[in-house]
């Protein structure tokens, strides 16, 4: 082993501490000495160690009482117990309790070496992934700022285009006759406009969405009624042929309005992709159970593909590849980047998964969401 890992033993058996500490440093490790469970602690107080061989039995305060506070204080530190072979059972509910593993005295030091090798191997392995955790916890925590400036900026914008459009739609219904037959028409303009700041209402509350708004909801029907609401309904005209491989009686628990609008989103950037593709235009939705515990859903289309660079973005709060030409040479973006990233958020919020894969000619997302069997066990 390298000689920077730290060892402290505590025994208060001087024999066993002395030959443990003249073994190891022999081996290359840093080593200090503890007599007792107290001396210990006040040791670990002021240097840092990466292993401690801890006797079980000893005067003042048992291994027990030490191994809780050394967890509790010191969670990144490997411990190996000591133990004399009436004490067998405690040490294997210490092992259970936090330490890596129980050697028997007398021993073999050769066993002792390769309990605190793999014991140090082991700590550094947890450590590594605690840190990971704490770092995709922060990195959720940005995420999570990012989107609440994201939707506070996307209500001042929604607030202002609504406002427009129920004004003008006012003013138009106000200069037609009672009874006019386009009066419907504006009438529908309104009522629209008015769903819209609706839906844009609750998503500025989606990260408060409460577990009492989730059911469990037949995916199928779901999938079926945003495929309805899309703009595939709208465009059967362009020749759009819609395949569906859907798996039957798979639940999830969901907000149907979310996740609705989170396919919905998915099934118009299909549409919108083959909107200028010249070959046969196709539309294939998926469904399938994995691993007993998730259900995938995948939506592939036959358009326009997405190259590594804008799939690394694709996901980005107000990315958009969407373009249109305006009046002079002018270029003005024609999407505003939020649907997709709605769409993340709104499969995360459902403790799922969203991908993207994508050729020269086709994408397809895949979405991984929960299934009931799983949130029961």
């Amino acid at each position: 082993m390298s000689n920077s890992i730290r060892l402290l033993t505590v025994d208060d058996e001087v024999d066993y501490t002395q030959t443990i500490e003249k073994y190891f440093k022999l081996k290359g490790y840093i080593v200090s000495v503890a007599n007792n469970g107290r001396e210990a602690l006040e040791i670990l107080k002021k240097e840092e160690f990466d292993v401690i061989v801890l006797d079980l039995l000893m005067p003042e305060m048992p291994g027990q009482e030490v191994l809780k506070v050394i967890k509790e204080k010191y969670p990144n530190v490997c411990v190996v117990i000591l133990s004399v072979l009436g004490e067998i059972k405690i040490a294997t509910e210490m092992v259970r309790s936090g330490a890596y593993d129980h050697i028997p005295k007398p021993f073999e030091f050769s066993v002792l070496e390769k309990a605190v090798e793999k014991g140090v191997e082991f700590q550094r392995l947890l450590n590594k992934i605690e840190k990971e955790k704490m770092k995709c916890q922060r990195e959720r925590r940005k995420g999570d700022e990012k989107f609440r400036i994201f939707i506070k900026g996307l209500n001042h914008h929604v607030k202002t285009a609504i406002f427009g459009i129920s004004e003008n739609a006012q003013l138009l219904l106000n200069s037609f006759p009672k009874g006019s037959n386009n009066n419907e028409s504006i009438i529908r303009i309104d009522i629209f406009a008015n769903r819209i700041k609706i839906i844009t209402k609750q998503l500025s509350n989606l990260e408060k969405v409460d577990k009492d708004d989730f059911r469990k909801i037949e995916l199928l029907k779901i999938i079926e009624n945003s495929l309805y609401h899309s703009k595939y309904d709208h465009k059967l005209q362009h020749g759009i042929e819609v395949n569906k491989k859907y798996s039957p009686d798979i639940q999830v628990f969901a907000s149907p309005l979310y996740i609705g609008i989170a396919f919905e989103n998915l099934l118009n950037n299909a549409v919108e992709a083959m909107e200028q593709c010249n070959y046969k235009k196709k539309l294939t939705i998926t469904t399938a159970p994995i691993d007993g515990k998730s259900v995938e859903i995948r939506f592939s289309d036959t358009g326009v593909g997405i190259n590594d660079e804008i799939k690394d973005r694709i996901f980005e709060p107000y990315f958009t590849t969407k373009m249109k030409k305006s009046s002079g040479n002018d270029i003005d973006t024609f999407g505003r980047g939020f649907g997709l990233f709605f769409t993340k958020e709104i499969i995360r919020i459902h403790e799922g998964e969203i991908d993207i894969e994508s050729t020269d000619i086709g994408s397809t997302f895949i979405l991984k969401l929960p299934m009931i069997e799983a949130l029961q066990q």
